[in-house]
């Protein structure tokens, strides 16, 4: 017993020393493996292996090169900015299981690890240009009760707390449900009605320039619709950021 530890401490220390074994036992019995390679992995800050994290296929940022996903973007509206930190490419398949984990099997913690893993290319990103809000894509209410969550809104709240950014998730709502893009093929996507999304007038008034959060950008249809219901409220300046970007002659998986 320690010097001047009371009977409570002593609780608390036990209860310490007792958690501290079971994970000592969950790691001898189960032990934690990456989710892309499936080898068993010592690292416990990711869910991948330091193996597979440095094959990604990522990109970095500089306003001064070009960008093909912001003049993809600009084919149809007037985004100032837009980027990507990952590649929707066969490279990066076993990053878009996870992503899948978390949309569709529910694994919400997972978000905290893909944000981590972009950090590196949205460093650059955030350092050139300042933004007033984080504004995820929203999702209607009938598909949120069938999903559980909408993972935009879960993603954009671990980037807000990763780099300092404020989230704001009552300036943009969808108004009509619209069919899943994931099904669809690329020129399916395109065909979106803008009217879908609404923009509240007083919140509206507090930005100059927003930056609109959506997991992958493979048309922009969806961007594009939130940037037009934001621009009638009178917006100046929008912004696109998606963890991936599908390049135009991809093959990679439907997201």
């Amino acid at each position: 017993m320690i010097k001047g530890q009371n009977s409570e401490d002593r609780k608390v220390s036990a209860a310490k020393t007792h958690t501290f074994e079971l994970m000592g036992l969950l790691d001898l019995f189960f032990p934690k493996t990456c989710l892309i390679c499936w080898s068993v992995t010592a690292e416990k800050a990711t869910v991948i292996c330091v193996s597979c994290a440095a094959n990604l296929a990522t990109q970095s940022y500089s306003p001064y090169e070009f960008n093909t996903m912001l003049e993809q973007a600009k084919t149809t509206i007037a985004v100032s900015r837009a980027f990507a930190p990952f590649l929707n490419t066969g490279e990066n398949g076993g990053l878009i299981r996870v992503l899948h984990l978390l949309k569709y099997s529910r694994h919400k913690f997972l978000a905290r690890d893909l944000v981590a893993l972009s950090a590196p290319g949205l460093h650059s990103f955030f350092s050139y240009h300042q933004f007033d809000a984080l504004v995820p894509v929203p999702m209607h209410f009938t598909k949120i009760l069938q999903r559980g969550f909408n993972q935009s809104e879960v993603l954009a709240g671990e980037l807000s707390k990763q780099h300092n950014l404020p989230l704001e998730t009552q300036l943009l709502r969808q108004v009509k449900r619209k069919k899943s893009q994931a099904s669809k093929t690329r020129s399916g996507r395109q065909e979106l009605d803008s009217t879908i999304f609404q923009a509240n007038s007083k919140r509206a008034k507090r930005y100059k320039h927003i930056l609109l959060f959506d997991d992958v950008f493979t048309t922009g249809s969806t961007l594009a619709a939130c940037f037009e219901a934001l621009k009638t409220q009178g917006i100046p300046e929008i912004s696109y950021l998606t963890l991936f970007y599908t390049p135009l002659e991809s093959t990679s998986s439907r997201l």
